[in-house]
């Protein structure tokens, strides 16, 4: 019995302080990450999520009823839903804006993005959504959103010693891409 109360009776005075200045910001820094990677996480899932709902609401538009001239109703209804649901992703007061890239109306395809922000030097959308309406009746109309996530807390560069630029290892701005969805109709 007292070897034990002899080492408990060694211990340093300061041991406690010195513990306390280097697990404290281990135990912060820790903290941090598993935040960050929690929007991060969140953001990915209602990209798919979203996506998964646009594209499941384009499928119910029959497109028999289009004729040239007129907007396409899928491309329409997509962007009323990511309007309506843009507030599950990390964005700030977006302003739709619509190009039409490929084809004639209804039957082109179309991108709509919104909140610029630069991105390796290049200033790009934050969020796009694709809605391909070229060829509804045989390809079908594909939906896909793109999404710039921005990381609030972790940021992390390796410095170039040789004078370049640093090496991004977490970069500011984290691509997230959902997958194509195709919604065919057979006839």
């Amino acid at each position: 019995m007292q070897i034990f109360k002899r080492v408990i009776n060694q211990r340093k005075p300061a041991q406690n302080l010195i513990e306390f200045i280097f697990v404290f910001p281990i135990l912060i820094f820790l903290t941090l990450i598993i935040f960050e990677t929690a929007l991060f996480w969140q953001d990915v899932n209602s990209i798919y999520n979203l996506n998964a709902e646009i594209n499941a609401n384009v499928a119910l538009i029959e497109p028999s009823g289009m004729m040239l001239g007129d907007t396409c109703a899928a491309a329409t209804k997509a962007l009323a839903i990511l309007e309506t649901k843009d507030s599950m992703i990390s964005l700030n007061n977006p302003v739709y804006s619509k190009i039409i890239l490929d084809g004639n109306e209804p039957f082109s395809l179309y991108k709509y993005y919104a909140n610029t922000i630069t991105v390796g030097g290049e200033i790009k959308p934050q969020i796009i959504l694709w809605v391909d309406c070229r060829n509804p009746f045989e390809k079908g109309i594909i939906t896909q959103l793109e999404f710039y996530h921005k990381t609030l807390i972790i940021k992390a560069t390796i410095p170039n010693f040789s004078g370049g630029e640093g090496i991004v290892v977490i970069p500011e701005n984290i691509f997230v891409a959902s997958p194509k969805l195709n919604t065919i109709k057979h006839y």
